[in-house]
């Protein structure tokens, strides 16, 4: 038997009929969301664990609250505009929703959280650390930016969606990328910008004298041992 409440509620356990914002797009292999609600109390949102990865919420307007509950005890929040959180979508959730908001949300995937700093040369992450309404204007104000492809998908540019959700999630890996959660080392690599710059010198060069000096100065690299 079908379950009902399934139907009724999205992803994040918000009843659809409460919601006047739900928009959706993709880019860069993540999924961009934005919810929004004018209730004074929305009903009590739950969802389960599952395998999506990490859910990174960006608050366009002040005011919302919500109280948590964990396994012991309850946390109650209120959100100023550009406060962010970051929570694991592996963990059971639980909230009230006391105050109408307007978020724009981010699905990351362990997968491309890997994908994500290994693009932008950074270290390995396999976790996100966990916020709740902590004030970052920097990735606010990239969300915003989105918020006219969200409205009107049919007229956005693919590449600059893609570009944007890009630098949105290079910007989470660096600020709030867990690198106790990492496995071992990654070697050090060149970047994509770095490996571009060494092929084309190369094949330019395929009959030259380019040495492997010349390759590590255009690339901004020393080959030295480290000290």
């Amino acid at each position: 038997m079908e379950n009902p409440t399934a139907k009724s509620t999205d992803s994040f356990g918000c009843p659809f009929d409460k919601l006047y914002k739900d928009q959706t797009i993709r880019g860069a292999g993540l999924t961009v969301l934005r919810k929004g609600s004018r209730e004074a109390f929305l009903q009590q949102v739950s969802t389960p664990a599952s395998n999506r990865g990490f859910a990174v919420g960006v608050s366009t307007v002040p005011g919302h609250a919500r109280r948590i509950f964990h396994e012991h005890h309850a946390t109650r929040h209120v959100f100023d505009h550009d406060s962010v959180y970051i929570r694991s979508l592996g963990e059971d959730y639980k909230a009230d929703l006391e105050a109408p908001f307007d978020f724009l949300l981010l699905e990351i995937s362990p997968e491309s959280l890997a994908l994500i700093a290994e693009e932008a040369d950074l270290p390995t992450v396999a976790a996100l650390n966990t916020i709740t309404a902590h004030p970052d204007p920097v990735l606010a104000n990239l969300g915003r930016a989105l918020i006219p492809a969200l409205e009107h998908p049919e007229k956005a540019s693919r590449l600059f969606v893609d570009q944007l959700t890009a630098a949105i999630g290079t910007h989470v890996v660096q600020q709030y990328g867990d690198r106790a959660a990492a496995t071992g080392s990654r070697p050090r690599k060149l970047s994509r910008a770095q490996e571009n710059v060494a092929k084309s010198l190369i094949l330019e060069n395929l009959h030259g004298n380019m040495s492997v000096a010349d390759l590590a100065q255009a690339c901004s690299l020393s080959i030295l041992p480290p000290t």
